[in-house]
């Protein structure tokens, strides 16, 4: 039975390998099965969901028995055939099955992620359990214990990170991405608050220790050259002053088009923003597959808006760079293409929502006296604050 159950752990690692292979091979469009007929395939996200959840629930039980006395390798092997012959097939079909047309290239990608990620730490623990199973659980001491816990917490939380994007589909990892790039938006409004063109270039780049000699050398030739030098000094002054006046100017512009940004993800993430898309595109009956026909027709979509999200980021970053650097000119430039491209952002967010949304749901809004759409609302107010922002700066220049 020992023999049995070492042959067994290195079946599953030879397992997890292949696996992780066909998970990390370019991505194919998957073919129904030839029995299918003309039904419609179940969505993947219930497969994915349920594999990761009995995954943690079996390294579970598969860690406790290898660290409590007895050492009993038929309860053992009865944990690792389920995850060899039922749960990893499963989870792996799951990510796979995420048709990147149908559930957008990001999520495809995420699931990908997510399932190699917990085949790895599932590899760390199948190893830990080897190790034991190798001496009969002889050699089981607290450090063994602390160890095989570690990996198996790691396991943990590769499930729960699988939970969770099949929990929350398309629309969820789409909120996700956006509240991540956000957050790095954020930053970039604090750390450009904290910034004064006026304080840069203070320092004396000798310092205050530069050495006596030195100092006097340095006094002499201003000496020499201080007649000559008080109109150039003047001129310099000058102009240094019209550039901080527009440093200022810029930064203040910057911040005010920043404001309205930072709030999208709060917008969007609220309970009538696209959260909604994810029960309006569902019903009682069959839900998934509905839904899974919906993310089929807007997959590009949401793929374009996730791609739009990441870029906001890095604009921030190229224009706030441009004034700690006093180049006024990229950073206009770069300012003005963060402008549309927030306004493109949220115009391409307008039009899927109104795309989603059917005459029959909005009917029933209007039964219900909801009235007006109010994430409708926010988006058009959102867009027309804005271009008046942007349109009153290319007018003034």
């Amino acid at each position: 039975m020992a023999q049995k159950l070492r042959t067994t752990l290195d079946a599953t690692l030879v397992l997890i390998e292949q696996f992780t292979n066909a998970l990390s091979s370019p991505a194919q469009k998957e073919q129904p099965p030839r029995n299918s007929g003309t039904e419609t395939n179940p969505s993947p996200l219930p497969l994915l969901l349920a594999a990761a959840q009995t995954l943690k629930s079996q390294t579970t039980k598969l860690s406790l028995l290898s660290l409590n006395a007895p050492f009993t390798p038929s309860a053992l092997l009865t944990i690792l055939s389920a995850i060899n012959e039922s749960i990893l097939p499963s989870l792996v079909t799951g990510a796979l099955l995420c048709d990147p047309e149908k559930y957008t290239f990001a999520f495809h990608k995420e699931a990908k992620v997510l399932v190699k990620e917990a085949l790895t730490e599932l590899t760390t623990l199948i190893n830990d359990v080897r190790g034991i199973a190798s001496e009969e659980g002889k050699g089981v001491d607290e450090g063994v214990k602390g160890v095989v816990m570690t990996s198996t917490g790691r396991v943990w939380k590769a499930c729960d990170e699988l939970v969770t994007i099949a929990t929350d589909g398309v629309v969820g990892l789409v909120l996700r991405k956006a509240e991540e790039y956000m957050k790095l938006v954020a930053d970039g409004i604090r750390e450009l608050e904290e910034w004064d063109p006026e304080e840069d270039g203070d320092d004396d780049p000798f310092g205050e220790d530069f050495d006596d000699d030195g100092v006097q050398d340095h006094k002499a030739r201003d000496n020499k050259n201080a007649e000559s030098d008080d109109n150039d000094d003047d001129e310099k002054g000058e102009e240094d002053e019209e550039t901080l006046a527009k440093l200022q100017d810029e930064k203040k512009y910057l911040l005010r088009l920043l404001n309205p940004i930072n709030r999208i993800y709060k917008s969007i993430s609220s309970p009538a923003g696209l959260k909604k898309l994810n029960t309006t595109t569902a019903d009682d009956n069959n839900s998934n597959n509905n839904r899974d026909l919906f993310l089929s027709t807007y997959a590009s979509h949401f793929d374009a808006l996730i791609s739009k999200f990441g870029e906001i980021p890095d604009l921030v970053d190229e224009a706030a760079g441009s004034l700690y650097e006093h180049d006024i000119d990229n950073a206009v430039t770069q300012t003005d293409l963060l402008g549309k491209l927030a306004m493109g952002t949220v115009q391409s967010i307008r039009e899927l929502w109104v795309s989603s949304m059917s005459e029959q749901q909005q009917q029933q809004q209007h039964q219900e006296g909801e009235g007006e759409d109010k994430f409708l609302k926010w988006a058009d107010t959102w867009l027309k604050v804005v271009g008046e922002m942007v349109k009153s700066r290319s007018g003034s220049s």
